[in-house]
């Protein structure tokens, strides 16, 4: 066993030796690249309207002050760690799926907008915060337990969870459990 160990790649190693070829594999980067960043931006200069706390247009600004100033709140800090992290845990998986672009996403980044637009205004950050998430295509819970995708820009660029099929559809929208819960009107 220990012989295995000793022949067994540290994580940065492992890290060093695939990432170029994960890199190589992910399709329309440029496109999503380009999308994340003016995303990032928008909420940048303009995801911030409240000044009492903290004198920055930055939603990046304001979740950190508040992270550093809630101690129920400084995990946030390791969240996008985190994600990276499991993004690389399931490189195979997502290396897996053929992507093609899902267009009703362009309606989700409109909602992330005008929620944020909502937030903005009322000048509630955390509503803002919510939208940059909800844009980006997070995973988030409705009626049921189970977790929905709403792919809002990943969506867009890669295609909408819907595609896959271990995966429920999102919001009921493929037509077999609709069909099931609707024959008696049609």
């Amino acid at each position: 066993m220990s012989e295995e160990k000793a022949r067994r790649p540290s994580i940065l190693e492992e890290l060093v030796r695939e990432l170029p070829g994960v890199w190589r594999s992910i399709p329309s980067k440029g496109l999503f690249a380009t999308c994340f960043g003016l995303w990032v931006l928008l909420f940048k200069f303009l995801g911030n309207s409240t000044f009492g706390y903290i004198n920055t247009h930055s939603l990046f600004a304001w979740t950190y002050y508040s992270y550093q100033n809630s101690e129920d709140d400084k995990h946030g800090m390791f969240i996008p760690f985190l994600v990276l992290g499991f993004l690389w845990w399931k490189r195979k998986e997502l290396e897996a799926i053929r992507p093609k672009h899902w267009l009703p996403g362009l309606a989700l980044i409109t909602l992330a907008l005008l929620l944020h637009i909502l937030g903005f205004i009322s000048q509630q950050t955390r509503l803002s915060l919510a939208a940059f998430f909800f844009g980006l295509g997070e995973r988030s819970r409705f009626r049921s337990s189970a977790p929905t995708q709403l792919p809002a820009i990943r969506g867009v660029i890669w295609g909408g969870i819907h595609d896959r099929t271990d995966t429920p559809p999102p919001l009921g929208w493929r037509g077999g459990s609709n069909r099931r819960h609707c024959n008696h009107i049609v």
